[in-house]
């Protein structure tokens, strides 16, 4: 999709779909098989949704550039409900790539030794569930997978900072 390539300045190296778009019709997270290939070569794509919205990229930008994420690493530390609930966004993010892979690249997977990647890697690909690696990563799965409730991370984004994809 050309938009994409637009919007990021490169294409994804993995097979991607639109999971949710902007209230002007444009792209605003793609989500993207969780496994590169390269001939025989396996390499996990930890990226299942990526944020592609330029102004929604850029508001996350100010907010991670303002120092949250050491922040709200302390909040996940102090706080045992958002800790929980930003656990189980990790959790529902790990079972959702999982059944995204096709039986032959999970048997691949486990073949090649990576499948602790894939039971133990959450969003962004982090598996201390103490650390925010990248807000983007977390509003990417919050706005990509809302039919299943978003994310917390992302939802508290957008209450705090009112972080919005364009409307149009």
């Amino acid at each position: 999709m050309d938009i994409i390539q637009e919007q990021l300045g490169r294409s994804p190296k993995v097979p991607f779909e639109v999971a949710a778009w902007c209230g002007a019709g444009h792209p605003l997270v793609i989500r993207c098989y969780p496994l590169e290939r390269r001939g025989k070569l396996l390499k996990p794509f930890p990226t299942l949704y990526w944020l592609t919205c330029p102004k929604v990229i850029a508001q996350v930008g100010r907010i991670e550039a303002d120092g949250w994420i050491g922040r709200m690493e302390i909040m996940l530390r102090q706080d045992e409900a958002l800790r929980a609930a930003v656990s189980a966004d990790h959790d529902r993010y790990i079972e959702e790539r999982w059944t995204l892979l096709s039986e032959d690249d999970r048997l691949a997977i486990k073949q090649a030794g990576m499948l602790h990647l894939y039971e133990e890697r959450g969003v962004a690909g982090l598996g201390n569930r103490l650390r925010i690696k990248c807000l983007h990563a977390h509003y990417a799965f919050h706005r990509g997978a809302i039919g299943c409730g978003g994310g917390v991370v992302g939802a508290w984004m957008e209450e705090r900072f009112g972080v919005r994809p364009c409307d149009g």
